[in-house]
């Protein structure tokens, strides 16, 4: 057995463990807790940096709040021929969105590309980012697509970038796991999310998917990773999210939010047998405790968002809290960007506490 994997064995093994143990945790319904506070389109978008002014999509946002100011970082998308993402950068004033009669958004959003295909490992895209900003640098969690034929076909990494405050890409690299029979990369990675962050250590959240038989089994996770190296530990990572029997699979949806000394707020999403995507959220503690969880609190509803380049779809990346609320900045099937609310104690109310 290589040793690659011998690794990817044990990973199989304990998600295999895990899923058989967590069954039966949540229920397949949804309470409706977020309102609806603001749609924005793709052609409120106006690019400032770049040949083509207009994209085609701009969905599945990061964001980042700072006062008033939303600090959005939405995935684009120009052309339809390879699906090549890159992400932008936009800010808008929260309280603006929140007083606009109609929820859908008029202006024009002066925005700036970013993050783009710029290496063999993230040629095909750089999709979904999670951002979190500490010490003056945005640090970006994203999916990164490297080409691996001519036609453009592709493998997903974990990619991560850290920008400067004016938005530098000081520096990018992909995720690999590491144990003592060496280093292993999933045929896919993606969706994951810091929890907290101490010099170059870090532990994060995140869905490193593990073949099973003709199948990928994919669930959350959570681990500590070496960010100079871009490597997790292998030891480190342990199984924390189990998708439940009416679901194909399940992920990390959002950054998190410190809501209390010990305590995160996460979004997460679910795929139904249904093939629609649905959200919760999760609450964790920094060692990667599940410690509570709701059920769906959030589907695609109506035709602004359940149809789309991909129907069925609310997804990621952007969470924040502000005052009483949870906001939730999330793309709507693929193509387009919707700004959710929800008072946060009503999200507690509905978690299932499983731990404390």
């Amino acid at each position: 057995m290589q040793p690659s994997r011998r690794t990817e064995k044990t990973l199989l093994n304990q998600a295999l463990d895990f899923i058989k143990r967590s069954m039966d945790t949540r229920r397949n319904r949804v309470i409706d807790l977020f309102e609806r506070i603001a749609y924005i389109s793709p052609d409120n978008l106006v690019i400032t940096n770049y040949l083509r002014r207009r994209p085609l999509a701009a969905f599945n946002p990061g964001a980042v709040l700072v006062n008033d100011a939303l600090q959005v970082f939405p995935r684009l998308i120009f052309d339809y021929y390879w699906y090549i993402s890159s992400i932008g950068f936009f800010e808008v004033s929260l309280s603006k969105l929140e007083s606009y009669r109609d929820v859908l958004v008029s202006d024009e959003i002066n925005t700036r590309i970013i993050l783009w295909p710029s290496v063999d490992w993230d040629l095909v895209g750089c999709e979904d980012p999670r951002v979190i900003l500490i010490d003056g640098n945005y640090h970006v969690l994203y999916t990164a697509r490297a080409i691996t034929s001519i036609d453009g076909k592709y493998k997903p990494l974990q990619g991560y970038a850290i920008l400067s405050r004016d938005l530098r890409v000081l520096d990018k690299k992909y995720f690999r796991i590491r144990s003592s029979d060496g280093e292993y990369i999933p045929p896919s990675w993606k969706d994951s999310a810091f929890l907290e962050i101490k010099g170059n250590r870090a532990s994060i959240l995140t869905r490193p998917s593990i073949p099973f038989h003709e199948v990928l089994l994919e669930i959350g996770w959570w681990g500590v990773i070496d960010l100079s190296e871009g490597v997790v530990e292998a030891d480190s990572l342990k199984p924390v999210l189990s998708f439940e029997k009416w679901e194909i699979k399940i992920g990390w949806s959002t950054n998190t939010v410190k809501i209390s000394s010990n305590e995160y707020l996460v979004g997460w999403h679910g795929v139904g047998e249904d093939y629609v995507y649905r959200n919760g959220l999760a609450v964790i503690s920094p060692e990667g405790e599940l410690l509570g969880i709701t059920d769906y609190l959030l589907e695609p509803r109506g035709l602004i968002e359940y149809y789309g380049d991909r129907p069925g779809v609310i997804f990621g990346n952007g969470l924040v809290l502000r005052g009483e609320h949870v906001y939730w900045i999330g793309g709507i099937s693929d193509y387009a960007i919707a700004v959710f609310r929800a008072k946060l104690e009503d999200v507690l109310a509905n978690i299932k506490w499983l731990r404390g």
